[in-house]
Parts: C-alpha cells; sequence; structure tokens
C-alpha cells in the first residue's frame, strides 16, 4: 500500500557494497522480474505479486488485497501487460500470504529455493516502493525467526511461519514481494517492517510457507475478491474507541524513576531548560520569517538546511507562531519562578517542561521527548511523529489542530515498544509507540496523590466554598480557555481542578485580565 504507514513495507536496500552472485545481478533481475506483479486496489493503493504457476497463479500479501473491498484489482507486468485479479484459492492471515488468480494463462513463473537462507547470504529484493515499478534492491539475511520469536518480540500472538529478517530500511509498495537468492530463486516474500529505532526488525515469510500454502490452496475453488480478500478485517487490534493506540496505565514506578533522576540533576536541567529557552526563541524567530505557500494546503514545510518555515496558509502560521509564542512565555515565566532549590511544585513544573531525556530504545523507561515533528495525526489522540529520522506513533491526551510538519510539544513520554497495530483503512503497520504522560500521572508520582498535591500547597488562599465553583479560565491571548474551579493561589500563580479531577498550575501573568481582576476578589 502507498497511502498510509503499512506493516509491510520492507526492503528498500543500500546499493553501495558489490553483490557476490555467481551471475551478473542484472540479468537475475531481468529473468526473475518476467513474473513480478504490480499491483493497484482501485482508489485503494497498491503492492507487489510474483507469478508461480503459469496458468495465472500468483501470490501477495493479504493485507495488499483486503482493501479490494470494490472486488477490483488489476495486476501489471514489466512489460506492459495488464490484467485483472479474478480471486483466491486461499488466505493465511497468520502468515500474510494469499494465493490469487490472475485474467492470463502462459506466463513466466518464479521457482522457490529448495532451502532456507543462511545467516549473511546475500538477497535481492523485487518490487514497487513507493509506488516506483518494478525497483531491485539489495541487501543480507540478518537471522531466520521462528514464529514464537516473533510473536514475543512484535507482541503479536497471531503470528506463524518461519520469517527470514533483513537489514532494509523500509519502503511502501514493497509488500508482496519476492526475495530471491543469488540464484534468482525466492527465499521469501516482503510482509513486516517497523519504524523508529526497530528499522532493521524487517521480515519476509519464509519460502518453505509459501510452497506450503501454494500446495494447499491446490484444488481449491476460486473464490472472487467481493467474496473473499475484499471481506477481510485486517483491524483486529484497532481499540473500540477508535483509537490506533490502547493507551494503557503507565506503571507508577516508572515515572518515579523520572522524577528521581530529575530531582537528582534538578541544577543541571535548570541550565539545561536556560538553553532550550534560547533554542525555542530563535526557532519562533524563523517562524515569523516564513513564507505562505498555498499548494502546501493546511501543512508546514521545513528546510532541514536553512530551518526556514513555509505554511499552507496564512491562518496557519499566525496559529503556529502563537503556540510557540505561548510555549516560550511558559518558559520565562517558569525560569523566573523556579528557583534554585528543588521544592515539589518546582519539580513538577520542570519535569513536565525540560527533563532527562528519552532513550527511546530503553522498553519500558520514561523520558523528555522534545524536538520531535507531526507527521500526520491519525485520529484525536494519535499522531506519527518524526524524531530525528525516526517515525514513531505518539498517544497524546489531544491531536485536534495539529497540522503536519508543525513541532510536536515537548512532553514526558513513556516508551512502550514495537507493537503491530492497524489503520482504520484496514491496512497494518509495527512501529515504536510511545504514550506520553499527562500532568496528573507526573503529580502523583511527586507529590503520591492529586490530595497530597494540593495539600502541599502555600496556605495562604484556603479554599472556600465560593471557589469551589466551577468557572471559566482563560489565557490573555483567548485562544485557550478550559473549565476549572480554583483550588490555591498566590502571587505568581494559581493551582485549577478540573472536572475530570486533573490538577494543573497556571502563572497569573498568563492570565486574562478578567481572571486577574476575579483572583483580586479572593
Amino acid at each position: 500500500m502507498s497511502r498510509a504507514l503499512i506493516k509491510s513495507v520492507v526492503f528498500f536496500l543500500s546499493l553501495s557494497a558489490p553483490l557476490a552472485y555467481s551471475q551478473d545481478s542484472a540479468e537475475i533481475v531481468a529473468q526473475a522480474e518476467k513474473s513480478l506483479l504490480k499491483i493497484e486496489i482501485e482508489d485503494v493503493g497498491q503492492g507487489s505479486g510474483f507469478v508461480v504457476d503459469s496458468s495465472g497463479i500468483a501470490i501477495t500479501n493479504v493485507h495488499v488485497m483486503a482493501a479490494a473491498q470494490n472486488g477490483k484489482a488489476i495486476a501489471t507486468f514489466p512489460d506492459g501487460k495488464v490484467c485483472e485479479i479474478t480471486g483466491s484459492y486461499l488466505i493465511d492471515k497468520a502468515r500474510d500470504i494469499a494465493v490469487i488468480q490472475l485474467k492470463l494463462n502462459s506466463l513466466p513463473t518464479l521457482a522457490i529455493a529448495a532451502s532456507q537462507p543462511r545467516k549473511g547470504d546475500e538477497v535481492l529484493a523485487l518490487g514497487s516502493p513507493m509506488g516506483l515499478s518494478f525497483t531491485a534492491t539489495r541487501g543480507i539475511v540478518s537471522a531466520i525467526r521462528s514464529e514464537e520469536e516473533m510473536r514475543r518480540e512484535l507482541d503479536d500472538p497471531s503470528i506463524s511461519g518461519t520469517w527470514i529478517q533483513v537489514d532494509a530500511p523500509l519502503s511502501p509498495g514493497n509488500s508482496g514481494g519476492p526475495l530471491i537468492n543469488k540464484n534468482g530463486e525466492l527465499v521469501a516474500m516482503s510482509t513486516r517492517a517497523s519504524f523508529g529505532q526497530a528499522q532493521n526488525l524487517n521480515f519476509g515469510i519464509s519460502g518453505a510457507d509459501i510452497r506450503n500454502a501454494i500446495d494447499l490452496a491446490k484444488g481449491k475453488p476460486l473464490i472472487s475478491l467481493m467474496d473473499g480478500l475484499g471481506r477481510i478485517d485486517m483491524e483486529e487490534e484497532k481499540p473500540e474507541s477508535g483509537e490506533i493506540v490502547d493507551r494503557k496505565k503507565i506503571p507508577p514506578a516508572v515515572i518515579r524513576e523520572y522524577v528521581d533522576r530529575g530531582r537528582q540533576n534538578f541544577a543541571l536541567l535548570v541550565k539545561g531548560l536556560r538553553r532550550e529557552l534560547g533554542i525555542q526563541k530563535e526557532i519562533c524567530r524563523i517562524m515569523k520569517l516564513g513564507r505562505v505557500q498555498l499548494e502546501l494546503g493546511e501543512k508546514i514545510a521545513r528546510e532541514p538546511t536553512s530551518g526556514r518555515y513555509f505554511y499552507g496558509s496564512e491562518g496557519l502560521k499566525n496559529i503556529t507562531v502563537t503556540r510557540q509564542e505561548v510555549r516560550v512565555s511558559e518558559l520565562e515565566t517558569m525560569l523566573r519562578t523556579i528557583g534554585k532549590t528543588p521544592t515539589n511544585e518546582s519539580l513538577l513544573a520542570l519535569l513536565w517542561n525540560f527533563g532527562p531525556t528519552v532513550d527511546l530504545r530503553d522498553k519500558g523507561s520514561v523520558g523528555f521527548l522534545s524536538n520531535a515533528y507531526v507527521m500526520r495525526a491519525i485520529t484525536e489522540r494519535d499522531v506519527i511523529i518524526d524524531y530525528y529520522g525516526g517515525k514513531y506513533l505518539l498517544w497524546v491526551k489531544d491531536a485536534s489542530g495539529l497540522s503536519d510538519g508543525e513541532p510536536m510539544t515537548p512532553v514526558p513520554v513513556f516508551v512502550v515498544g514495537s507493537k503491530t497495530l492497524a489503520l482504520e483503512t484496514g491496512e497494518s503497520f509495527a512501529v515504536t509507540i510511545l504514550y506520553s504522560l499527562v500532568e496528573s500521572e507526573l503529580r502523583q508520582a511527586i507529590f503520591g496523590s492529586e490530595d497530597s498535591a494540593v495539600a502541599t500547597q502555600s496556605p495562604q488562599s484556603p479554599v472556600s466554598e465560593q471557589q469551589s465553583t466551577l468557572r471559566k479560565w482563560r489565557d490573555k491571548t483567548g485562544k485557550f480557555e478550559i473549565e476549572a474551579t480554583l483550588v490555591n493561589q498566590d502571587a505568581t500563580k494559581v493551582v485549577l481542578k478540573k472536572a475530570d479531577g486533573s490538577v494543573i498550575t497556571v502563572p497569573v501573568d498568563k492570565l486574562c485580565e478578567s481572571d486577574r481582576k476575579f483572583l483580586q476578589t479572593k
């Protein structure tokens, strides 16, 4: 599939080292490519496949064909020949193998290797990555993985079969394409890949599993796409809420570890925060100089070399710059009030805005994530982000209003690990998942509970019956509004408790004039 992030988009390999093949590699590709298919699903996307029987029987991934809900799929050969895909004989979801029938015969076929490749063997991958038809790329076999290993490592109990792991970056569209050895024989089919730090976790289902699928398909009736593959549901892991990530409770112990590291390194983190403020001011300055380019639509583009910003509209530019100005103002206020020694309140303010850097290789840890950019907000809580060239799926409390290309608000995150998930389109992908913390979780780790957090506030203004009433609070820009109860206040800040029970601290000078006047009456 080419229109979304998919788990089976592998084997777009480097061409930098020489091939140690028994024949000329160009001849190997030319011969094997005759059986290669570019598969296009009408109005949906595309993938790859290959012919295994001259009568028109071919192999591809189940997930490539699962989107053929209107019953229309087209196969194109390298010589330009085009034919319909009429149906399937076998659908093996656990191995992601579909045995399909083309509306053509007397076709060239791809032989399946008699034995599995060995670790270190060089392989060629054929397919249509990123829609680039009939591409040949190369890599080596990194490992042979059993279904037990795959189930454990990818946290997917549905996986079956033997898997060939290769050292490959990933490219959409190679799904279902063949991985061939030095003799031009199939050893695996491109099937699974991972994003983020797990970029070497790219897999193909083995040739042995494909041969077994072909044998099982013999003698079975042909099932039309409408009645077979078009009905396949590839969304087993999608939560009922409609979100991609089924956000679980973060273990309190790992949040406390983050707090302990912050407490021990408080002075160093304050110095780091001052540097961060300078960086954020410079980003704000560059954002203000950005140009509007209407052809971008509601997106933001940033030149990697110059750092210049381009916006799809004037309104988008104004929103983005305002958000950055608010971020700078928050950091300035915090640095003025944080002090030199860590109190519970100052530690909360610091670790919510700047903490020990996250190690995305450390599964089950909490750390601070900054300098990430929004690639795409998939749902109201799920965002694909770019972090120093790696792609991650981040759960956030609210993704509404996020634009492609804008800086992601820095936040502490919990590293869940790599999992295979599904998009509502039926496409699936493996990715490193992160949960952003909510402030109440961090507050509880510092104070012990929300109630004790309130109790530790300055006793200057005890809560009265009048203060316990919910009211709307606005910032001085007029763009942000929350409904909350006034819990406590002093000369520099107010403590507010929202209807959901979460407690937040807001600097007084960030509030609108009417809110500041209201506080003067208390």
